[in-house]
């Protein structure tokens, strides 16, 4: 005995094409935004990093407008700093530098953030410009930096280690 088949006549035929296109097209359009929303939430920063960012920031844009105490207001009491630099010491040497120029710029390349729970760490390399505010700055130099923080309510710069 041959299988039952099912033949389609005329209107009949075109509604079965009809509505399995529909089908087709109904599970493409969900898979593709499955798809484009785990994406977005895989680019999409952790709250806790994002603050981290906007701390990082900050000060930049405080370095930037040679303000030292904006900066340091996100530097942890217990900082430590290349050569055993202390928070003190990291101070007095912004404001020797601000002395120094008028003008100080910072470009940083991407910021790799490790997260791990209240703590985390950034690396990045810097471009560091002082100068009288003229066209070209006086003196550059780039660095690769590596630094540490902890949330306590806010983020804090533990330690950098600048090379």
């Amino acid at each position: 005995m041959w299988p039952a088949t099912r033949v389609w006549i005329g209107a009949q035929a075109r509604r079965a094409g009809k509505d399995t296109y529909a089908i087709v097209r109904r599970c493409v359009s969900f898979v593709s935004a499955g798809l484009i929303l785990a994406l977005l939430a895989g680019c999409a920063d952790q709250p806790e990093e994002q603050a981290l960012r906007a701390t990082f920031k900050a000060m930049q844009a405080a370095l930037e407008d040679r303000q030292a105490s904006d900066f340091m207001d996100a530097v942890a009491e217990d900082f430590t700093g290349e050569d055993g630099l202390s928070r003190d010491e990291l101070a007095r040497m912004l404001r020797f530098r601000m002395l120094q120029h008028s003008a100080i710029g910072v470009s940083t390349g991407p910021l790799d953030v490790e997260m791990t729970g209240s703590r985390a760490r950034v690396s990045f390399s810097a471009l560091v410009t002082g100068g009288s505010g003229r066209l070209m700055p006086d003196q550059a130099r780039t660095y690769q930096v590596e630094t540490a923080w902890r949330f306590d309510g806010r983020w804090r710069l533990i330690s950098a280690e600048w090379r």
